[in-house]
């Protein structure tokens, strides 16, 4: 007579085994995936010093004055470079086209221009968002900022956390630093 074939359904423990292998897996895996407000905030800066790097990089390259201007209500940059040789930033689309894409950046949500209730960095200009003149920074064909000896800095905030701030400096010689906010110990 032939053996007839047992179905054996799975144990509790070989469930539990899996599910705990699930939990493990899921621990690895995901919190690189979830990023804090301060690491968007910061990200956001790291974004805004490079566009500024670059921009700084083009006016030397080019020989030509370069501006940025910041609209902290509207959470966007937007950059121009003189095309006609005088100096002058007439904010004309072939300013903008002559930067090759990189001309404007909306900053993204949750992160926005601004600073909130915490101080601002030691040294700079007292500002909300920006504490440029018109909320624009300006380079000349030497990657120096205009006008000479100005500095300052730009805040950006996460807008659902108060305290996961950012900002990035901009010194006279137009090198630019990213800070961050950290509870305690302040801009760092």
């Amino acid at each position: 007579m032939p053996h007839a074939s047992v179905r054996r359904g799975v144990s509790l423990t070989e469930t539990l085994f899996l599910l705990v292998l699930v939990g493990v897996a899921g621990a690895v895996v995901v919190p690189p995936a979830i990023i804090s407000r301060t690491q968007q905030a910061a990200h956001v800066a790291e974004q805004l010093a490079d566009d500024l790097d670059a921009l700084r990089s083009a006016a030397t390259e080019q020989r030509r004055v370069a501006r940025v201007v910041f609209d902290p209500v509207g959470g966007s940059y937007d950059s121009y470079l003189a095309v006609d040789g005088d100096g002058v930033i007439t904010y004309g689309p072939a300013e903008q086209a002559a930067l090759a894409g990189s001309a404007v950046r909306t900053i993204d949500l949750p992160v926005r221009l601004g600073r909130g209730a915490r101080p601002a960095l030691p040294g700079y200009p007292e500002a909300d968002a920006v504490s440029f003149a018109s909320a624009a920074v300006t380079f000349d064909t030497r990657g120096l900022l205009l006008p000479h000896g100005d500095r300052g800095v730009i805040y950006l905030r996460a807008v659902e956390s108060p305290d996961a701030l950012a900002a990035v400096s901009i010194s006279g010689n137009g090198t630019t630093r990213v800070w961050r906010w950290h509870d305690g110990d302040g801009w760092r």
